[in-house]
């Protein structure tokens, strides 16, 4: 029961809430400790188009896909989790803003170039990403504010970005 409590069912990775309380936790030892920490808001672009054309059920497909890409391009140090809808987190301690964007380049990479199926048909999809380092920010909503805006301001730039 505890395990549902802290997981997205749908995708295994940790819900909203328990990655509020990790990334409470981990700012907190990142300022004990003086050491970096990232945190990167990932948005399926054009997701409803998804849901729209091919059903639920292939969206469903394509948010579990995406999940397994994050867990496949994280280290065992890093959080990751299911943000809501089409969002996903990454919390990544222990590293500086070049680090993220390297992470968050291979996880952009891999989504355009994977083979998202459903049913026989491929699905075109492609993230974009907001990233942000906690030096630069005074609280985790601070944090995580910037971070949505980076993703905003890379979704108005022309996403897959």
């Amino acid at each position: 029961m505890s395990e549902l409590a802290v997981t997205d069912p749908l995708t295994g990775l940790y819900n909203r809430r328990q990655l509020h309380q990790i990334f409470e936790r981990e700012l907190n030892i990142a300022r004990r400790f003086d050491i970096y920490l990232c945190f990167i808001i990932s948005d399926l672009d054009h997701f409803k188009e998804v849901n729209d054309n091919f059903g639920h059920d292939a969206g469903d497909a394509v948010l579990s896909a995406f999940a397994n890409i994050l867990k496949h391009e994280a280290r065992t140090v890093d959080i990751v989790g299911r943000f809501g809808g089409e969002e996903f987190m990454a919390i990544l301690s222990e590293t500086d803003i070049d680090g993220a964007s390297i992470f968050a380049e291979k996880v952009r990479d891999h989504v355009q170039k994977a083979r998202f199926m459903y049913k026989g048909q491929r699905i075109e999809v492609t993230v974009s990403c907001g990233l942000a380092e906690r030096t630069k920010y005074p609280s985790l909503d601070a944090t995580t504010k910037a971070a949505d805006d980076y993703l905003y301001k890379a979704k108005k730039e022309g996403r897959n970005r």
